[in-house]
């Protein structure tokens, strides 16, 4: 689902429930950040990127 957050721009995919995948792309040399959460606050995946560069945060349940 692509979106515009403060001039960022993210897409964010969920594969039935199963296999949630986040990518955020950044603007200029910002810094990405995506974190995965089940609704009990368990993280499943947290990552921190390089300026300028995409990350993707995924996981299986």
């Amino acid at each position: 689902m692509p979106a515009k957050v403060s001039g960022a721009k993210w897409s964010a995919r969920e594969d039935g429930g199963h296999a949630p995948r986040l990518k955020v792309v950044p603007t200029g040399k910002g810094v990405a950040h995506c974190l995965l959460m089940e609704g009990n606050n368990r993280v499943l995946d947290q990552k921190k990127g390089a300026a300028g560069q995409p990350v993707t945060c995924s996981a299986r349940r």
